[in-house]
């Protein structure tokens, strides 16, 4: 692979998380390098004129707002690795190691012990997504935010009126696969739910049954200013739809985390770990990883990781859900910009 396709400007959208598939294959999430709005310097022409540019749509100039697939194990021809033949554009103009693209900054990402690969995907401006990977998948960033239109000249504006799919002559005009959870930065009261969404896990364990087998992830804070982390659970119904609700963590002060939440892990046996830290930066000795437990086996342990020895609880109570977030993508979504909060 050329150096030059990894040489694109990237300052804010990087994702970079990576994991190792069921079929041994390593997959790798990567922004489309840009800031905010994703359409500043750094980007390539693609083929919607409706926006100014976008990495995302453009598999022919680098590998930015995308998905990955490539064979690390194979080194039989003396490169670094090898690009797997089923993988979606092999043989074709564009770059081979695509695995799925129109995404904007896939933040976490894991696979479950059925092979479902999920991906948490940061909006633009006003709506968070999490995403099911599939394969030769378009997920529509830039021309969408979610699913919904998104014009990064004004990101504050709303308007209807864009394609859902590539023209015939992009790849045969590909549909946009839309995710499979999103929600707004507010809710239709005005109460905020979150700013960047962190993706998670699925609980495998048997120790909860309220979450078992259900989606956890999460969300960075309610806000920039202060630490305001969210758990949220995530199922699918019989119709094939999904929705969300959010964890209640009973250890904690009304039930929320208290901290920002940075990503998630899981072990062998399906339990989910959670990362966290009081500054929302890689900075300061506030960071913690905590384990998400049943309410009973949640205990204080005294004197860790402190000069105080001071209880510090590096378990997290969710014994159930608190309702009411299902239907979330339908909120009507308050003008009031969430950094102001």
């Amino acid at each position: 692979m050329a150096e030059h396709r990894w040489a694109a400007t990237q300052r804010v959208h990087n994702g970079g998380e990576h994991a190792f598939g069921p079929d041994e294959y390593l997959y790798i999430g990567f922004g489309d390098g840009s800031s905010q709005n994703g359409a500043e310097e750094g980007h390539v022409e693609d083929w919607y004129d409706g926006n100014p540019g976008g990495n995302a749509q453009n598999v022919t100039e680098n590998l930015l707002g995308s998905i990955l697939r490539i064979d690390v194990i194979d080194q039989s021809n003396s490169q670094p690795y090898e690009i797997p033949e089923d993988n979606p554009l092999v043989g074709r103009d564009e770059l081979n190691e695509y695995w799925a693209w129109g995404l904007r900054n896939p933040w976490k990402l894991s696979f479950d012990s059925t092979g479902r690969l999920f991906v948490g995907d940061p909006g633009g401006r006003k709506y968070e997504s999490v995403l099911r990977i599939e394969k030769g998948s378009n997920y529509g960033w830039n021309v969408k935010e979610g699913t919904h239109c998104y014009d990064t000249t004004g990101p504050d504006r709303s308007f209807e009126d864009c394609p859902s799919r590539t023209p015939d002559g992009v790849r045969g005009g590909e549909p946009f696969r839309d995710p499979i959870l999103e929600y707004p930065h507010w809710d239709e009261q005005g109460n905020p739910i979150g700013i960047a969404t962190v993706g998670g896990h699925v609980y495998e364990a048997e120790d909860i049954p309220a979450i078992e087998g259900k989606y956890i992830f999460g969300d960075f804070s309610r806000s920039y200013k202060y630490p305001a982390g969210s758990l949220f659970a995530a199922s699918q119904r019989e119709d094939g739809s999904w929705e969300m609700s959010k964890l209640v963590v009973e250890n904690r002060s009304n039930g929320q985390l208290g901290q920002y939440l940075l990503g998630f892990s899981s072990d062998q046996d399906g339990h989910i770990y959670v990362l966290t830290n009081e500054t929302g930066a890689p900075n300061g000795d506030s960071g913690s990883v905590h384990r998400i437990a049943s309410p009973e086996s949640a205990s204080p342990e005294v004197g860790a990781d402190t000069d105080s020895n001071r209880p510090v609880d590096r378990t997290l109570g969710v014994a159930g859900i608190l309702a009411g977030l299902s239907g979330v993508a339908g909120y009507f979504l308050s003008k009031k910009d969430s950094e102001n909060d």
